[in-house]
């Protein structure tokens, strides 16, 4: 009983390297799924903030809630922006978990230092795809 090698896939569905070739998603088209992880952990860290900004609004606390309010537009835009490959976007985001890195330190949260290092890097290891 000797091995014999596996058939070739049917016709049109292996990988030609042609870039004309709409059969196959390379790793370099698309959205990585690592920035889906970031901008969707965003969406929930805007959402929350909205909600926040709701009840600091309603408890008498108006100036505060506005300006957490227009932070989580803020982050909201960014986050689009990031998923279009914005440059603008990406810097932004740098500085932003930059002072997340920051803070994280000053208040000993070791756990959110190391998300905010590790999103650092990872924009860092994508950078080539923002304009």
């Amino acid at each position: 009983m000797g091995s014999r090698p596996p058939p070739p896939p049917p016709t049109g569905s292996w990988p030609t390297g042609d870039p004309s070739d709409s059969s196959h998603s390379s790793s370099s088209d698309g959205v990585p799924i690592g920035l889906w992880i970031i901008v969707a952990v965003g969406f929930l860290g805007a959402f929350l903030s909205f909600l926040g900004s709701m009840t600091l609004i309603s408890t008498g606390y108006g100036v505060i809630g506005i300006v957490v309010l227009g932070l989580a537009a803020l982050e909201i835009v960014v986050l689009v922006g990031l998923l279009a490959f914005r440059f603008w976007a990406y810097a932004v985001a740098l500085v932003v978990f930059s002072l997340g890195v920051v803070i994280d330190l000053a208040t000993f949260d070791f756990l959110g230092f190391v998300i905010n290092l590790s999103i650092i890097c990872y924009l860092f290891v994508i950078s080539n795809r923002y304009e």
